[in-house]
């Protein structure tokens, strides 16, 4: 029998490579299929945030409940100082000075109002509003009037309304009225309240737009 001495010749000894390889390949898959498993999970978890989110806010302002409206004034009705109307349901609180009723015509906004000199405030929601910011909004509601109903802007600015940020758009309808048009938005919904009036009835503009970064609260 014979020996191979050292450095003799002799069978080859196996390569390990090649049970490493197949080692490695294992904890690749393994790596793959945890990385799937967590990239199914979040999305899952995404499409079921949004959908709970979807279903919490279409309940909440597709169909306003009107029940619980009120409109009250302060000190009384026949001379106001302020109106507050309020809607539990839609969350937000609208308050101008001086005396405002409801409108008797039945409407689809959040409420629409009126005052003894022929000022229309108007008060809507916009949902979902998927535009990035408020300035995004203002400009496309600015370009759809001017577009639209040839309304020309005299005034344009960024405002703050009770915390959130808002925008004033003036609009000139070239028909003895100006519009007012303040956006607040407080994701993802936005809203606006239009108010139109006389241009010169400077004494009632001075009192409303003083009034405006405190005219709504959203809750």
């Amino acid at each position: 029998m014979t020996i191979p001495l050292s450095g003799g010749s002799g069978p080859a000894p196996l390569s390990p490579q090649p049970v490493f390889a197949h080692q490695r390949d294992n904890s690749d898959r393994k790596v793959i299929i945890i990385v799937i498993s967590l990239l199914i999970v979040v999305v899952v978890g995404l499409v079921a945030v949004v959908a709970g989110f979807s279903i919490y806010y279409a309940s909440k302002y597709d169909a306003i409940d009107r029940t619980n409206d009120s409109i009250s004034w302060d000190p009384d009705h026949s001379d106001a100082v302020f109106t507050t109307f309020e809607s539990p349901s839609a969350g937000v609180t609208l308050k101008l000075p001086g005396k405002w009723e409801l409108s008797k015509t039945p409407t689809k906004y959040i409420c629409h109002l009126v005052n003894p000199d022929n000022f229309n405030a108007v008060l809507e929601l916009d949902f979902p509003s998927l535009a990035p910011s408020i300035g995004v909004d203002a400009a496309q509601v600015a370009t759809r009037y001017e577009t639209r109903n040839q309304w020309a802007i005299s005034r344009d600015e960024s405002i703050e309304v009770n915390g959130f940020p808002a925008h004033l758009l003036r609009m000139d309808t070239h028909r003895n009225v100006d519009v007012d048009i303040v956006l607040v938005k407080k994701w993802p919904a936005d809203y606006g309240l239009s108010i139109a009036g006389r241009p010169d009835a400077t004494d009632e503009w001075q009192r409303i737009e003083a009034a405006l970064p405190q005219a709504i609260t959203i809750k």
